[in-house]
């Protein structure tokens, strides 16, 4: 773990500095494993994160920027290069908007029919199962989305008890809620 004397708010008002923003009226908004503060100067939410998140944060800020170009309503990252390094602390900047009541909920079919981000963002591993049921239907049967290439999903499998018995639950074959 890295330690620094420097607290995330002075690391916030360096990030700031260094991009030439304003830190008048930098306020507190969480204080936690990421710091956030209001940056009302710049119409502004600054994140302060661990240094050992940066990788995290540079990927975070190219697909929400890819997200946006794409219509997607999504909160954009300020357009400054970032995220800032200062000491033990990674700095992000994000556009700040009013919060109504009757603002849209985005949905995955938001997603549908856009083309990948081109570069791709660089992923964290995803399992087959992860991406398929992030795709599939509702409707599709509990389980089959564990299926990988060359395998029947489980919900194709009879289930058996630790003796290998199918086990009968009593229920009818099929979907089960």
């Amino acid at each position: 773990m890295t330690t620094t004397s420097l607290a995330p708010e002075d690391a916030a008002r360096q990030a700031c500095a260094t991009l030439n923003l304003p830190t008048r009226g930098l306020t507190p908004v969480r204080a936690h494993a990421t710091s956030v503060y209001a940056l009302p100067a710049a119409k502004a939410i600054v994140r302060v994160s661990r240094a050992d998140q940066h990788e995290h944060i540079t990927r975070a800020v190219t697909l929400t920027r890819w997200l946006d170009d794409h219509d997607i309503p999504v909160t954009q990252p300020l357009d400054v290069p970032q995220p800032v390094t200062v000491h033990a602390y990674t700095v992000s900047f994000w556009h700040h908007y009013p919060q109504p009541d009757d603002a849209p909920t985005p949905h995955p079919e938001h997603l549908a029919g856009i083309p990948p981000p081109s570069p791709r963002p660089a992923a964290t591993a995803l399992r087959t199962a992860d991406v398929r049921a992030a795709v599939l239907p509702a409707d599709h049967g509990p389980r089959q989305h564990i299926a990988l290439p060359g395998r029947p999903g489980l919900a194709a499998r009879p289930r058996r008890d630790a003796a290998g018995d199918v086990r009968r639950t009593g229920l009818p074959a099929g979907p089960r809620h």
